[in-house]
């Protein structure tokens, strides 16, 4: 999944609605972990890509059918502004994407590659945000809400991601 991940985060630029980079079919519920599997479709999501999934849905866990349900996430991987999410920082297995939204919100993904948890921070403008003195986050797995004035940092599990919808102010800057 890493390799895959890696691959089609490089081809952000060619995707657009008609032209869906396609990392390949999601292995949600085949044998990762939940975190993972989360973490898999968090990042397919955020890069738009078609979500077609491996699982057979007739055994699927209620585990695997909650990740595969997420009416917010899925709702980011198939925005109408049809942007893919391009990567803003990747070092040391911390990767920050960002994903700009057809409302003026942008998605924000922070993935944990490594093998013990981390935190990762990032800014509202180092995604695209500029021009308020707060933003509210959306955590879109939790659903909690919280602002900032233009830190986005949470504490992320081994292999883990955390998907924000970050609105307020402007996009683009």
């Amino acid at each position: 999944m890493l390799s895959i991940f890696h691959v089609n985060a490089g081809l952000a630029k060619n995707a657009k609605p008609g032209a869906w980079n396609d990392p390949d079919m999601l292995e949600v519920g085949n044998g990762m972990t939940a975190v993972e599997d989360q973490a898999e479709f968090t990042l397919w999501a955020e890069m738009a890509a078609p979500l077609i999934t491996g699982t057979d849905l007739r055994t699927a866990s209620a585990e695997t059918l909650r990740i595969l349900g997420n009416r917010d996430v899925i709702a980011v991987d198939q925005d109408p502004l049809g942007e893919q999410g391009s990567e803003i920082s990747s070092a040391s297995g911390l990767d920050v994407l960002a994903k700009p939204l057809s409302d003026g919100s942008v998605s924000v993904v922070l993935f944990n590659e490594p093998n013990s948890a981390a935190t990762i921070t990032t800014s509202a403008s180092a995604v695209g945000k500029t021009g308020a003195s707060s933003y509210t986050l959306t955590d879109l797995w939790t659903g909690a809400t919280s602002t900032t004035t233009g830190t986005i940092s949470a504490r992320v599990p081994a292999h883990g991601t955390v998907m924000y919808r970050v609105a307020g102010g402007t996009s683009g800057g």
